[in-house]
């Protein structure tokens, strides 16, 4: 059922893309490039390839050193009282030093720090994240790959279904005509007292079977088409 809502949606919203476009018959050919190009299913699949493409690159470049800048500006007091300091940065505090007299006066203090860090070997960690990033592409990739298989399949699947219902419809409307062209002949067989009355009903009837399978048909044809 999954696969039906997923695959049916994307061809539907492919065959209503093409029918705005033009009102005439699809080729195999061209309805399974739309399909290609604009199914959902495999432009969410796609979109996932690129992402994993982006992170394994990231991951490519954690190798490479850091560089950290800070900038610290401090405001505050030097006194008996411990902690008057407002410190929004990575240097503690040293305020609160114990003197004789109260010191108020508020001291200013800018800090610049520049910081490198670079992590050169870490036992083949670098490398293992490297080959699961890779992996993880290839997983997508491949999920696109069958993706794209199965939702041709499905395309081709009910394209041909489609073919040949048109063919049995075709068949059974010739099959009526035989029918009608065959009680006419009868009809005037009967009249005229060659054969009994009989065989009007039966004929009738074959009609009538050959139009209920001619309308069965044709349900069968609108619903492959939805």
């Amino acid at each position: 059922m999954h696969y039906l809502k997923r695959y049916g949606c994307a061809v539907l919203l492919v065959l209503l893309s093409i029918s705005t476009y033009a009102q005439q018959p699809v080729s195999l050919k061209t309805l399974l490039t739309r399909v290609d190009q604009k199914a959902p299913a495999l432009i969410t699949d796609s979109a996932a390839i690129t992402i994993k493409q982006a992170q394994a690159v990231e991951t490519r470049n954690n190798w490479l050193p850091n560089l950290k800048l800070s900038y610290q500006a401090d405001v505050g007091s030097n006194n008996n009282t411990p902690g008057p300091y407002f410190s929004f940065g990575i240097v503690p505090s040293n305020s609160g030093g114990i003197r004789a007299t109260n010191n108020t006066n508020a001291a200013l203090v800018n800090l610049g720090i520049i910081a490198a860090d670079w992590e050169v070997y870490n036992f083949g960690a670098y490398g293992a994240q490297v080959k699961v990033a890779n992996s993880e592409v290839s997983v997508e990739e491949n999920r696109f790959k069958q993706s794209k298989f199965q939702l041709q399949a499905y395309t081709i699947g009910n394209y041909l279904q489609l073919l040949r219902l048109q063919g049995f419809l075709s068949i059974q409307l010739r099959n009526i005509q035989r029918d009608q062209e065959i009680g006419r002949s009868i009809q005037s067989l009967v009249k005229s007292g060659v054969r009994p009355g009989v065989d009007t009903s039966i004929t009738a009837a074959e009609l009538s079977k050959a139009r209920l399978n001619y309308i069965e048909l044709n349900n069968q044809l609108k619903q492959v088409q939805l």
